[in-house]
């Protein structure tokens, strides 16, 4: 059967391929935010807290980091956050990330406000009317199924939930109650509906 490739960021979005690509991309972001450290392995340790032998596996290429870590590695090295959002095909979000270093914190300080009209804004104090409904998971079940057009009766929440049929028909006569549903029709060939 063929490969059908429906829109993916890489050309076989694999397992394998993900590892590939991830043991490569940390092996090179760690190189060049160490380049010139001669015992980066033990720098990396004191800022992650993280095995040395794990930590030379990453820089020297063997392995990747498994996702515990690959989080641990963001949260110190942007790079490595760029790095996951470009893989996950979330690339345009890079530029909104927080910086880190008080560098670029100064950075953000002296950036336009990202809504220059704030001032004129008003606030509106509007009260809203509804009802509250305290709906268990059966009845919300049920009533989504009536919104999409089923015919539903008690024993389909039976089925679906292993409940009771008394319990299922309590309720029905809950949503009944609250006028959300009415029913229509005969007792025997008759069916719920939205109100």
């Amino acid at each position: 059967m063929p490969n059908i490739q429906m829109g993916n960021i890489f050309p076989a979005m694999t397992a394998a391929f993900v590892e590939q690509e991830l043991t490569t991309r940390i092996n090179k972001i760690l190189r060049e935010a160490h380049q010139d450290k001669f015992s980066c392995i033990k720098i990396i340790n004191k800022k992650t807290d993280i095995k040395n032998t794990t930590i030379k596996r990453w820089y020297t290429g063997r392995n990747p980091p498994s996702s515990a870590h690959l989080i641990i590695l963001a949260l110190h090295y942007p790079e490595v956050m760029k790095m996951v959002l470009d893989l996950s095909g979330y690339a345009y979000l890079i530029p909104h990330m927080l910086p880190r270093s008080t560098t670029d914190r100064e950075a953000v300080k002296s950036a336009p406000e990202p809504f220059p009209d704030a001032e004129r804004n008003v606030t509106i104090n509007v009260t809203i009317k509804s009802k509250k409904t305290n709906q268990n998971e059966r009845q919300v079940w049920f009533f989504e199924r009536l919104k999409t057009g089923e015919n539903m009766t008690a024993h389909d929440i039976c089925k679906q939930w292993s409940s009771d049929l008394r319990t299922a028909r309590r309720d029905i006569s809950g949503l009944k109650k609250l006028n959300l549903i009415r029913r229509a029709g005969g007792k025997k060939t008759g069916r719920y509906e939205i109100v």
